[in-house]
Formats: structure tokens, C-alpha cells, sequence
């Protein structure tokens, strides 16, 4: 199969040295020889950047990302644009509902907010949430995976025991936050692909996601 690299969009913000807010930091190994020869020591949060999080995130026996299944991140995916809203705003039922006719059974579902643009910034924890009513109307599609431009899904700052992670991880749904360029993307269907690393017990993984306009 021959790729149109024209179509392919890069869904992933970049990771930099001792600026993330999760922690991201590399060095490098001892080596003796004597020409450039690098190996890396790499410490970093599971939620670092743009991330992918697996039922593992929330239960002790939910599947980590070694077992999670690779079927579930790559496919057919919906962008909503669900921007123009004030931070704390939810994404309400009627909002999602206008593309009751776009999204398809088993697709992957973003949701572009424009909230990427406070990514690495004093202004990172704000974002407009998903109400519950209209998340479980997404759920009823039977998605693959539920992402968002913006560092989270829940009402920012309470604590809540995140319901609308529960609901997805309840039904072996990722959740997939901090994307970016989803405006290029926005009220279209494309192909997704945001691969995990197959790592023994751990929760979410920072993934290099990209989607192929059809």
C-alpha cells in the first residue's frame, strides 16, 4: 500500500526536557567508546504529553497497556468540534448529538475544544469537560476510544472519582487526552493510529498518534 504522507496529520504534541507537566527527562549512559555513541536513560510520567489511558488507570485487575487490546487503537475515527466555550463549560448532550449522523458504530471519537493551545502553559488544567448525559450517549456507539484536545474529561478540580473514566473503563473504552491539531481534522472522518508501548502493569503511555484523512 502505497501512503499519501499529504494526509497524514501529526496528533501529538512534542516532549521537552524538564517542561512537562508530568515529568519528562533524559540522560544519558556511560559509554567507553570512542566515537558518538548514545543511549539514553529516560525517566517520565505514564501520563506525559499526549497519552493514551487504559482500564488499568482506575482498577487494580483492569487491563494494563501490555494487555490492552491493539485492535482498540487503531481505526476509523470522528472528529466533533465542540469549540467556542469558556473554560469549565461542559460539552452538553446537544453539542455531541448534532453528529448523530457522522459518528458510526465502533469509531473512535474526538472531541476538538481549541483548549491544545494552553498545552505547556500556566493555563494547562483548563478545559471544558464532557458532561455525563452526553458521554453516555457517545458510549452508546461503542466506541473504540473517547479523546480530547486537553489535559482531561472531568470537571476540572473536583474530585469526583472521575465518572466519565469509569464509564469507559468499565467497557474497555481508552481514553486518549492532550491531542493536538484536531482542528485539522474537525467534523470529518479519518483513520487513527495512536499506539501504546506493551508495558507490564502501567496505566497510560505517552503515544505518537496520527490520522490519515480519507
Amino acid at each position: 500500500m502505497k501512503l499519501d504522507y499529504g494526509k497524514v496529520v501529526d496528533l501529538s504534541h512534542r516532549i521537552l526536557q524538564d517542561r512537562e507537566n508530568f515529568g519528562f527527562r533524559s540522560v544519558f549512559s556511560g559509554t567507553n567508546r570512542p566515537d558518538w555513541y548514545v543511549m539514553s536513560d529516560i525517566l517520565m510520567g505514564s501520563h506525559v504529553g499526549t497519552h493514551v489511558e487504559v482500564p488499568r488507570h482506575h482498577a487494580k485487575d483492569g487491563l494494563d497497556c501490555l494487555d490492552y487490546p491493539l485492535e482498540n487503537l487503531i481505526g476509523a475515527c470522528v472528529t466533533l468540534d465542540c469549540s467556542g466555550k469558556e473554560v469549565d463549560e461542559p460539552i452538553t448532550l446537544e453539542e455531541v448529538m448534532r453528529y448523530k449522523d457522522l459518528i458510526r458504530e465502533g469509531d473512535i471519537i474526538f472531541l476538538w475544544t481549541g483548549f491544545d493551545r494552553y498545552h505547556r502553559t500556566g493555563r494547562w488544567r483548563d478545559y471544558r469537560y464532557i458532561a455525563e448525559d452526553a458521554m453516555e450517549w457517545l458510549i452508546s456507539f461503542h466506541p473504540k476510544a473517547i479523546g480530547v484536545d486537553a489535559f482531561g474529561i472531568e470537571i476540572p478540580g473536583e474530585n469526583t472519582g472521575e465518572p466519565n473514566h469509569m464509564r469507559c473503563f468499565d467497557r474497555n473504552i481508552a481514553v486518549v487526552e492532550a491531542l493536538d491539531n484536531l482542528e485539522q481534522i474537525k467534523n470529518t472522518r479519518t483513520t487513527v493510529l495512536m499506539l501504546t508501548l506493551p508495558m507490564e502493569g502501567v496505566d497510560a503511555c505517552p503515544v505518537r498518534a496520527i490520522a490519515i484523512r480519507e
